[in-house]
């Protein structure tokens, strides 16, 4: 594998990870929403 492919491969994985990570941090705070207008 060339060190382009290594680099393209890296970068797909991190930008993977902040997909995931945004995500997660939607949905806390969609739940936290809904609890304060719960409450």
């Amino acid at each position: 594998m060339t060190s382009l492919e290594q680099a393209k491969r890296s970068i797909d994985e991190s930008s993977g990870f902040r997909y995931a990570q945004y995500i997660a941090v939607n949905k806390l705070l969609k739940e936290e929403r809904e609890l304060t207008c719960a409450a």
